[in-house]
């Protein structure tokens, strides 16, 4: 499956669970590739990655990076640049404390 979109309830009624992990996977590594292009932060890690790993493995770090944020964002209810901030910041806690 190349582009375009996905029949996401064949592939999990047949049980493809694991091709549908490894297209969502791969969706979740071309949109890091584009967050690494207008965020700043994750350009200066992706291109320090890029310098000590090859590049494959920095795409998949930048990839993780975005699915932490993405995570965050859903369980804070919060904006992307509100999730950059918290995150440049170790003192401010995301979640309040339990």
């Amino acid at each position: 499956m190349c582009c375009g979109s996905i029949d996401v309830e064949r592939l999990i009624d047949e049980d493809h669970s694991a091709r549908l992990i490894w297209h969502l996977i791969g969706r979740l590594v071309e949109a890091a590739q584009i967050a690494v292009r207008f965020d700043e932060g994750m350009l200066k890690q992706y291109l320090h990655r890029c310098h000590q790993k090859p590049k494959g493995v920095a795409k998949v770090a930048a990839a993780r990076k975005l699915a932490v944020r993405l995570y965050w964002m859903l369980r804070t209810q919060t904006g992307y640049p509100e999730i950059v901030r918290f995150e440049s910041s170790p003192r401010v806690p995301l979640v309040g404390a339990s």
